[in-house]
């Protein structure tokens, strides 16, 4: 962000960075591809996660892995999205509680 003037803040443009993450999940025999959070989260995204819509983090897994994200638990999805939105290509340890 950068401030021309005190009354004006000038947001730059995004351009997706194309970048992708790999993610093993429970039960599948090999780690998914998937696009980097920074590609994919806005606040639409965000606001559908306050209302319990949670459907469009489900898409961004193709779709012989849905079903394996869909039966994750808690602090697995935690875990998931600790790992995607802050430590990308960083191995996170399975939760055991």
């Amino acid at each position: 962000m950068t401030t021309d003037s005190p009354d004006i803040i000038v947001v730059p443009d995004y351009e997706p960075s194309g970048k992708t993450v790999r993610v093993r999940l429970p039960g599948m025999p090999k780690p998914v591809t998937i696009p980097d959070s920074d590609d994919v989260v806005n606040l639409e995204m965000l606001d559908g996660f306050q209302a319990g819509n949670f459907k469009p983090l489900v898409n961004i897994f193709p779709p012989e892995a849905q079903a394996a994200f869909r039966a994750l638990r808690p602090k697995q999805i935690a875990a998931f999205i600790d790992g995607w939105t802050g430590g990308q290509g960083k191995s996170v340890s399975s939760p055991t509680s």
